[in-house]
């Protein structure tokens, strides 16, 4: 039995995360939509974090790379208004043979892992500016003695492993399998009953 557990703990603390990857060795359905919503859910909770900070909707937007076999896709995570947007900024095929290689392959893969870089290094800038303007402002809290209230937050999260997924569909897809035997001889008492 394996389950996935992730404990997120965010303090007010110099190093953040700014990113978020899933990796996996060959890309399946339920293995790609399982490890998307992990990752939009971690992301809305680093996103609501920044954003409670007083970090500006505009400079919060988490970067996404999720790895399946030779694919690897790069998204991010913003919020516009009350709405939480997934957007597609890159996708991008290894390059495995001779042919991708000198069709600019490895150049094109460089530049994907260069923007994951740059959208980690800029959201990484806005959280410091914005450490650095309530820095600040402390001193203006002291003397109107106004004491920002530390946030801290603890939570955690489990989901069922893969292997639980598969047999849950191995199981479902027996049951329908049997309903289908069961209708089938139904139908051939039906016809015996007839005759």
């Amino acid at each position: 039995m394996k389950i996935d557990l992730r404990v997120l703990y965010c303090s007010n603390t110099k190093r953040s995360d700014t990113s978020v990857g899933e990796f996996a060795k060959k890309a399946t359905k339920s293995k790609l939509y399982s490890d998307k919503l992990k990752q939009a859910i971690i992301s809305k909770y680093h996103l609501n974090t920044f954003l409670l900070s007083g970090l500006s909707s505009s400079a919060a937007i988490v970067p996404l790379v999720q790895i399946m076999g030779f694919d690897c896709h790069l998204c991010v995570l913003r919020q516009v208004e009350d709405f939480y947007i997934l957007e597609a900024v890159d996708s991008i095929a290894f390059p495995t043979t001779h042919k991708s290689i000198k069709d600019s392959g490895i150049e094109r893969l460089m530049e994907c892992l260069e923007k994951a870089k740059s959208l980690c290094l800029s959201l990484k800038k806005a959280i410091k500016e914005n450490s650095l303007s309530k820095s600040v402002r402390k001193m203006e809290n002291i003397l109107t003695q106004k004491e920002e209230k530390e946030r801290c937050a603890v939570r955690a999260m489990i989901w069922p492993s893969q292997e639980e997924d598969e047999k849950k569909n191995e199981d479902e897809d027996e049951d329908e399998d049997e309903d289908a035997c069961e209708e089938d001889g139904d139908e051939i008492d039906k016809e015996k009953d007839d005759d």
